[in-house]
């Protein structure tokens, strides 16, 4: 048994088939895989990047897009993500036992100090 039937249920009907969509169509692009962890770009409206890590039980994931970002709710782009990793074997999980969806906020790209706020110049032709 596959990932995706053991988390199926995680997912919405709707999301389900969109992602199977997207799967189907080819915009799913493993971009690296180790043991227990597989990442992806997903192409949709934008490039999204999703992250699946196996750990034990648990199914840590992972995506960039606007949908998923506010509240972790599984997107069209994980589950594309991962019939991709069962189709290549990626991510093979015991077959008798549970799998549980754990839905873990992207990592915040580190903000650029702002000029003005750490005491640079000003906006040009103003005062300094």
């Amino acid at each position: 048994m596959g990932i995706a039937q053991k988390i199926s249920r995680e997912f919405s009907d709707a999301v389900r088939s969109r992602g199977q969509s997207y799967f189907a169509k080819g915009r799913v692009v493993i971009t690296g895989s180790t043991a227990g962890e597989v990442v992806a770009r997903v192409r949709g409206t934008n490039k999204y990047r999703v992250r699946l890590r196996l750990r034990g039980g648990k199914l840590l994931a992972t995506c960039n897009c606007p949908y998923f970002a506010p509240t972790g709710d599984p997107c069209k782009h994980l589950w594309a993500t991962v019939l991709m990793t069962d189709a290549r074997g990626l991510l093979p999980s015991a077959p008798v036992r549970p799998l549980k969806l754990v839905c873990e906020p992207p990592r915040r790209p580190p903000v650029p100090s702002d000029d003005l706020a750490a005491g640079g110049p000003g906006p040009a032709g103003g005062p300094p």
